[in-house]
């Protein structure tokens, strides 16, 4: 099983996707120095775990991204960063042939990265 230790969380988030309703499309996020963690909203147990670890990181985890079917993200803690964005989509230049045709086309690959304001938490 993953653990991570509380104290080497820097940043907690909500995000969603379109991919619902028969595959996961709400997730939690824990960002630490080095890599990021993701875990489906509809985990058994997750509003009694979000409170619990909402104790110990004395902060409110409530997820609000419920009702969302579309991409959004908000950062749920440190609290100078609550409901900022987490993610940002970047567009990945293409390389290939391929790539370039599809991006001729409209359909660019991209790839999620944190926010700019993540991205500074992550340096500190």
């Amino acid at each position: 099983p993953l653990k991570i230790n509380v104290f080497d969380i820097k940043a907690i988030g909500e995000f969603t996707t379109a991919d619902g309703p028969f595959i996961d499309d709400w997730f939690l996020t824990f960002i630490t120095q080095t890599d990021w963690v993701e875990i489906p909203m509809y985990t058994d147990g997750m509003t009694e775990f979000l409170t619990d670890l909402g104790n110990l990181l004395n902060s409110n985890l409530s997820a609000k991204l419920t009702k969302s079917a579309d991409w959004k993200t908000r950062v749920m803690y440190p609290i100078d960063f609550k409901e900022k964005e987490l993610y940002e989509i970047e567009n990945i230049e293409p390389k290939t042939f391929w790539e370039r045709v599809k991006k001729r086309i409209g359909i660019q690959d991209t790839v999620r990265v944190l926010s700019t304001e993540l991205k500074q938490l992550h340096k500190s």
